[in-house]
Parts: C-alpha cells; structure tokens; sequence
C-alpha cells in the first residue's frame, strides 16, 4: 500500500517525521515531496500523479498555509488535498494545535 503525505514542510518538519514512522510501521510505503528527486514535469503536476498512483492520502495542517503557485488562488497543500478528494482517495487529516508564539514565528 501506498500513502501520500502533505504538508507545509519547514513548519512541520517533526511532525512529518513522525507520520512517516507511523504509517511505514503500518507496511505501508510513503510518497512525500521530500523522495521526489529531479523530474522532467512541474512539482504540482509530480506530485497530481504521485496521489493518484497512491491508496490513501495523509494530509498535516498547522501553522502555515503553503505556497501558492503563479496563477492560482490556492497553496499546493491545499491543491494536493483537492486532487485526492477528485480520485476519491481515503483521507486522513491531522490538524496542529495553534499556540500564539507559533503564530509569530517566523521561517525561512
């Protein structure tokens, strides 16, 4: 079996950790941006085909809304969110607990 994980990636980078533990003890393999290595087509449209060949979709939210691609209105988390709901791929959500010091910091 194959799970997608997104996500916000500097804001998240431990929780990423941790869900990717979590579900490869499950025996499944984990499909996330961070394995994609160098591909002919654009990060959006890797990562389109990536959920599509994947069984389920893991999706983390907390902090950050995520990059928002030219020409569009929304980030690519939330496109890659969009697009497993359009194959009709089992979605499981985590949402972060939002503390008001997180809110301020800022990242690179």
């Amino acid at each position: 079996m194959r799970t997608f994980l997104s996500s916000t990636y500097v804001d998240l980078i431990e929780h990423r950790k941790a869900a990717i533990d979590a579900i490869e003890r499950l025996g499944h393999q984990v499909r996330r941006m961070e394995i994609f290595g160098a591909r002919p087509q654009e990060p959006q449209d890797a990562c389109f085909a990536e959920i599509e060949s994947c069984d389920f979709f893991f999706g983390i939210y907390a902090y950050r809304y995520g990059f928002i691609p030219l020409g569009s209105e929304f980030s690519i988390t939330e496109l890659e969110f969009e697009h497993a709901k359009k194959f009709n791929k089992p979605v499981f959500s985590y949402r972060g607990s939002f503390k008001i010091s997180n809110l301020f910091q800022s990242f690179p």
